[in-house]
């Protein structure tokens, strides 16, 4: 994710305080905010009178704080996103309150992403979890092609689009429980009914 989607993924998630935020769109963000506050801070020198000097412009001058105020709220919300990717809860945000709680919530903040689904939802990628060597791993290789001894295969590629699964599909899938139900339950060998 570059910086423009970044700043276009969170300016349209504002007020989404649910879900996850990549790494990269968190620190990306941080960048763009940063330059924002920047870009204000020099604009407000710039127009400022000659006479008056840098040690009374202060934090808060005339542009700063509304760009400041701008930007607090998708700071926020990316900030519980990104919080939310890790699998933690928004609410340790409230650390920072705490002496060398900046610091906590520096090393949240570059951990890398949960690539399994947690509380919060799929990994920002969009694409569930799928464990390698599994039989499910086949709709999510290139190419995308059913399976046709894999129901479960089958659904999954259903799932990318939607779509409404076939009597055929359903047949399948309840014949492969019922085979495994045999086999690892009732210490069956074989398909014998």
């Amino acid at each position: 994710m570059g910086p423009l989607d970044a700043a276009g993924s969170v300016l349209s998630k504002i007020l989404t305080f649910d879900g996850r935020a990549s790494r990269s769109e968190f620190w990306w963000w941080a960048m763009i905010q940063s330059f924002a506050i920047l870009a204000a801070f020099i604009l407000d020198i710039a127009l400022l009178d000659p006479t008056t000097a840098l040690s009374d412009i202060g934090f808060f001058s005339f542009f700063t704080p509304f760009v400041i105020l701008f930007l607090f709220i998708p700071s926020l919300s990316v900030t519980v996103r990104r919080l939310h990717d890790i699998g933690r809860s928004g609410l340790w945000i409230l650390i920072s309150f705490v002496p060398l709680g900046g610091v906590v919530l520096l090393v949240f903040y570059v951990l890398p992403s949960q690539d399994r689904d947690n509380a919060y939802g799929q990994p920002p990628g969009g694409m569930p979890y799928v464990p390698r060597g599994s039989d499910i791993a086949a709709p999510f290789a290139a190419p995308r092609k059913p399976v046709k001894n894999n129901a479960f295969a089958s659904y999954a590629i259903l799932a990318e689009g939607k779509a409404e699964p076939s009597a055929e599909m359903r047949d399948a899938q309840r014949e492969q429980v019922r085979a495994y139900y045999r086999q690892k339950v009732l210490g069956q060998s074989g398909t014998t009914a």
